[in-house]
């Protein structure tokens, strides 16, 4: 199976978007910390980390995790020089847990932010005309 990293799924595709995280210092900023957080210890270097969870999900305040693991931890430098030598393939396993706490897995952030977008509508750019805190509208009425 090939997909190129970081890419979301889901059965339909009615909204797409993309996510952006920094790892909590705490955790040393690597996604091994993160792993080891939710559970994970096995061999390795966690490269690739996600989350699903959804009305199909036995429990929807938690999440099916998987990790994506090279096996021979080399560094992010070497590790890029043997993918340009090789044509950019790299061949992860998949480690995966089921029952994850949805808040554990944000925790595990210094910042998480997931951004979505309805993928039938194509503009080029998005102008915010307002920013409206919901509270403060609310407070309002």
């Amino acid at each position: 199976m090939s997909k190129r990293p970081g890419e979301a799924s889901v059965q339909y595709g009615d909204v797409r978007g993309e996510a952006a995280a920094d790892v909590s210092d705490r955790l040393s900023n690597m996604l091994d910390g993160a792993a080891k957080e939710l559970g994970f210890e096995g061999p390795g270097q966690v490269v690739g980390i996600s989350i699903y969870g959804g009305d199909d999900h036995p429990d929807p305040d938690t999440g099916y995790v998987t990790f994506q693991v090279v096996e021979s931890p080399i560094g992010a430098e070497k590790m890029n020089k043997a993918l340009a030598e090789s044509g950019g393939e790299l061949v992860v396993k998949e480690y995966f847990k089921t029952g994850v706490p949805i808040t554990d897995f944000v925790r595990c952030f210094k910042r998480l932010n997931i951004s979505l977008f309805s993928s039938y509508i194509k503009p080029e750019t998005i102008s915010v005309e307002d920013h409206i805190d919901i509270e403060d509208e609310n407070e309002d009425e």
